[in-house]
């Protein structure tokens, strides 16, 4: 699910790029620097609380999966679904304050919460050994 903060984040980079197509640099630069980060700000804490009420709901499908005995499971995967997907979003807005147009690129890429969970750990390894 896309919030307002996303779509808000898309338009200021795609202003941001367009500017920046047409050389006119410091522009870009506060379209992207301020309003587009301000936008994967609140859209990651929006993300993060999508993500606490959906892992609430699923404790609550767990016990409804429990009382009948594994035949109501559908309901628990989408929310476990949705759960995933908010994880997805709030690392695409972590990368979008970073790099701004990395943000939008990975939105729809859904490996990015195994990418996250292999290049982190492995980032932090190679760092710690120097």
């Amino acid at each position: 699910m896309d919030t307002i903060f996303y779509d808000n984040a898309k338009y200021w980079v795609n202003q941001s790029n367009r500017d920046l197509d047409n050389k006119k640099y410091l522009p870009s630069w506060t379209k992207a620097f301020f309003p587009a980060r301000l936008n994967y700000i609140a859209d990651a804490i929006s993300n993060i609380f999508l993500a606490v009420f959906g892992c609430l709901k699923a404790c609550f499908g767990i016990l409804r999966i429990g009382y009948t005995w594994g035949r109501e499971a559908q309901e628990l995967r989408r929310d476990l679904h949705a759960i995933i997907n908010c994880l997805n979003h709030i690392i695409s807005d972590i990368a979008g304050l970073a790099f701004v147009n990395l943000g939008k690129e990975l939105r729809d890429f859904s490996g990015s919460l195994i990418l996250f969970g292999v290049v982190v750990p492995l980032s932090l390894v190679l760092i710690s050994s120097l």
